[in-house]
């Protein structure tokens, strides 16, 4: 796709914006491999745990609801240390 166009009536000090573009071309990495999910191959038991937001007597912290353990907010979101995170398998 290519398209020229002007703003407004040419004149003295005539601009021209030009460009290209490209449609319909799905980008994927160099290697060819592609990511996708499938929720019938989910298993909640192997996601990793990470730490929650939470409020321990009013100050914000990162909690981890099976320990009770309560960290510095900076940790919110992180998977809990310790926790090994498994690679799929290939199908």
């Amino acid at each position: 796709m290519v398209h020229c166009r002007t703003p407004g009536r040419p004149r003295r000090g005539f601009t021209l914006d030009y460009g290209a573009g490209v449609r319909g071309i799905a980008l994927q990495p160099a290697d060819g491999q592609v990511a996708n999910f499938d929720p019938s191959k989910y298993d909640p038991k192997q996601a990793p745990r990470l730490y929650l937001p939470a409020l321990v007597n009013g100050a914000r912290v990162a909690f981890d609801p099976v320990t009770g353990q309560s960290l510095n907010p900076i940790y919110i979101g992180r998977v809990r240390a310790g926790h090994r995170q498994r690679r799929p398998t290939a199908w």
